[in-house]
């Protein structure tokens, strides 16, 4: 199986020995990392060389791993990886290394979740994400259980932001659904309330055809406005359905080559909503 390729994501300054550690293991191919000197000459650039080189260590990669050390957590520049990597659809897993030596020897206290971060639809990202603790009494022990156990992880975590992808997209075309339903239904009431003669009502029931709103249905919507009786759209309650229509016609998307003759045709029928109240 071919190894899978990763970001590695950590707080350079108190964990890059660690990192190191953990990046000679292997089983996955780890982004190339930033020496001393590359990193110094980053920062002194400011955030668009940071941010520029982090887009491109990214490219190509399917997961990213967060070594998780004390000072973890909080740090700007990890939390942007975090996000950016959930909102580019990649997995997202922390191995926890505070337990891991580092080139003097010592240990670490346990930091807190880095995950604990609203991303997304997510008001609690570590909800979905892993953060695992290698068990294990020594620093050896919790190295050889990452060495085992880190190519597992990053597979795992790639099935899990592709389940959440799903899941992600199943409540977009839930959410629209429902947002064509209010409007198929505000639109009813508009119908009814404004008494529309005969005449109209093959129009109706081809504005109520459409999936989603665009150009030809507002069009017609502008039709159906300039035959209306302004006394009629005057009564708040129609006052207030047809806001809402309009305001829907404005926030759909449409094609880039419609989108002048759209804002023209919302704002006239805007225009007309104006003028009914005199």
């Amino acid at each position: 199986m071919l190894k899978r390729r990763v970001f590695y994501s950590f707080n350079y300054e108190t964990d890059r020995w660690r990192a190191a550690t953990v990046r000679n293991i292997g089983v996955v191919e780890g982004n190339r990392p930033a020496t001393d000197t590359s990193w110094e000459e980053l920062t002194r650039q400011g955030a668009p060389a940071i941010r520029a080189w982090i887009v491109d260590q990214m490219r190509a990669r399917s997961c990213t791993v967060v070594l998780v050390g004390t000072h973890t957590t909080g740090r700007p520049w990890v939390e942007y990886e975090i996000e950016k990597s959930w909102k580019d659809g990649m997995g997202v897993v922390g191995i926890r290394i505070h337990g891991l030596r580092n080139r003097d020897g010592h240990v670490a206290a346990r930091g807190p979740n880095p995950f604990r971060i609203a991303v997304g639809a997510h008001e609690d990202l570590s909800r979905v994400v892993k953060c695992y603790d290698p068990p294990g009494r020594s620093s050896e022990e919790r190295y050889e259980w990452i060495r085992d156990n880190l190519a597992n992880a990053v597979e795992e975590a790639i099935a899990i932001r592709h389940q959440s992808n799903m899941s992600d997209i199943a409540e977009q075309v839930v959410s629209a659904l429902q947002d064509t339903a209010y409007l198929s239904r505000d639109i009813d009431n508009l119908y009814q309330m404004l008494d529309f003669p005969n005449e109209h009502l093959a129009c109706i029931k081809k504005i109520n055809a459409y999936d989603a709103f665009d150009l030809t249905r507002a069009e017609e919507l502008l039709h159906v406005a300039l035959n209306a009786d302004p006394k009629m759209l005057r009564l708040p309650e129609i006052h207030k359905t047809w806001s809402n229509v309009v305001d829907t016609i404005r926030n759909s998307e449409e094609r880039p080559e419609d989108k002048l003759h759209m804002r023209a045709v919302v704002d006239e029928l805007e225009r007309i909503l104006r003028d009914s109240l005199g």
